[in-house]
């Protein structure tokens, strides 16, 4: 019986649970790294870019023909053709130009030939590409980056040469490969693809025609397919110095001196200007053209026939940003004669009256001036709200806030957030505007302003 009134006594206390404050820590740390991670992905990130100086001219863009010394080469076999230099590029003697394989068996087993790989380059080949790296010593001091370009193709054009004579001398040794010919380049020259019947120009062709690209065709052989002996294959130019040639009409005729033997060009997709010597060609019909002479430098036209610029003559010079950076704001109009200077004399404002705001009397208040156009300074809509009024200092003029205007404008970034500086555009060119420069509330060269406007606004800071 004892045992059982033992167990009957038994009183049996429930465990409390206590709570531990740390966990309400955690929480309130995760809690606000979530709100971080959610504030990134949620809002604008801004981009500047810096704002830099441009010149250009009053002129419309032209579109000049450009013409070089060209030879057509054509092809000296028929069969599969296969090319082993780019468009465009410098090639030394001794280099391969193409192979043509008239059976289209031999291009299989030198494929599986320059898989396996080539033991070694004799030393002729290894002195070769050393005067290749001797040549851009001398290039460099000149020519700068370019040289290293053209450098760069001409040993990689050395190197897939050696390795074709070295496969190819594998299978002669066992096989007829009288079917295949490699075509090599007995001198320096610079290889284009493509024939368009410009490369027997002669000045009296000269006619409208020739400058209406919709009219341009370009005959180009693509690697693999199959020609003729004869067919015409690629062209070579050997003289550096090209010629650039525009009408002379009502669009270009006003911004030529035709009393200069010089003109300065402004290329538009290299983005610079260039002065080139001139000459007028008269056709026996009456119209003329302008001959423009440039030595060495391409220009990245190589490969082209046509190039657009503009005549830098009433030059003009501002400031060049993204049509992207530009928006608009809206403002209210405040007359100049309201202004007034604070009682340290410098911090320009309004006495103000705001009843929407409680302010019964007229209150000295300093804000951001965004512009001062007609006699009206242009002042913030977040600031000031229909039913203000501005007084005039020692005096009973009122002038009630309303009357509003827009701006178009950029987001400076200079401070680390943005501030809306008015802007006046002058010119465009693709996707820039040139705006500008030296006007007062606006920007300055090399200031930063946000690349992309679309939903920004004022004062948010900078990513």
């Amino acid at each position: 019986m004892s045992s059982q009134s033992n167990g009957k006594n038994i009183i049996r206390i429930k465990k409390v649970r206590r709570f531990n404050p740390i966990f309400i820590f955690l929480a309130l740390v995760l809690g606000y790294i979530a709100l971080i991670v959610y504030s990134y992905f949620h809002r604008t990130h801004l981009t500047p870019i810096l704002v830099e100086p441009i010149t250009i001219s009053n002129s419309d863009v032209i579109t000049g023909l450009i013409i070089r010394d060209e030879k057509v080469i054509t092809s000296e076999a028929g069969g599969n053709i296969n090319f082993y230099v780019q468009d465009g590029e410098k090639v030394g003697a001794d280099s391969v130009i193409y192979t043509v394989d008239e059976t289209g068996n031999f291009s299989e087993l030198l494929s599986a030939q320059l898989d396996k790989g080539v033991d070694n380059f004799t030393t002729e080949q290894w002195y070769r590409l050393k005067d290749s790296l001797y040549d851009l010593a001398t290039d460099y001091p000149k020519t700068g980056l370019s040289a290293v370009q053209l450098t760069k193709n001409r040993m990689n054009n050395q190197i897939i040469s050696f390795y074709y004579d070295a496969a190819v001398k594998e299978i002669s040794d066992s096989l007829d490969i009288s079917h295949y010919q490699q075509i090599k380049m007995d001198h320096s020259s610079t290889v284009l693809f493509g024939t368009d019947g410009f490369e027997n120009f002669k000045e009296e062709d000269l006619s409208p025609a020739m400058f209406d690209t919709s009219l341009y065709k370009k005959e180009v052989v693509n690697p693999g397919s199959v020609v003729k002996k004869g067919d015409p294959i690629y062209r070579e130019v050997t003289d550096f110095d090209w010629y650039l040639y525009f009408p002379l009409n009502s669009k270009t005729r006003d911004f030529i001196n035709r009393s200069s033997s010089y003109i300065t060009l402004y290329l538009i997709n290299e983005d610079i200007e260039v002065t080139v010597p001139v000459q007028i060609v008269k056709q026996t019909d009456g119209t003329e053209y302008m001959k423009c002479t440039f030595n060495n430098k391409s220009y990245g036209t190589l490969s082209s026939r046509y190039l657009n610029f503009r005549i830098v003559s009433n030059v003009r010079s501002g400031l060049k940003i993204p049509k992207s950076a530009v928006t608009e704001q809206k403002f209210y109009l405040i007359p100049q004669s309201f202004a007034t200077y604070g009682q340290d004399g410098k911090s320009l404002g309004f006495l103000l009256v705001s009843p929407s705001n409680e302010v019964d009397e007229p209150v000295h208040r300093v804000e951001t001036l965004y512009a001062l156009v007609d006699g009206n300074y242009y002042v913030s809509m977040d600031v000031f709200s229909v039913g203000d009024y501005v007084v005039k200092e020692d005096s009973q003029e009122k002038y009630y806030i309303g009357p509003t205007d827009t701006l178009k404008g950029v987001f400076n970034v200079n401070k680390g957030y943005t501030m809306f500086r008015r802007i006046k555009v002058l010119d465009e060119i693709n996707d820039y505007y040139m705006v500008a420069k030296g006007q007062s509330y606006s920007i300055s060269p090399y200031d930063h302003v946000v690349y992309d406007a679309d939903g920004v606004k004022e004062k948010q800071l900078v990513n």
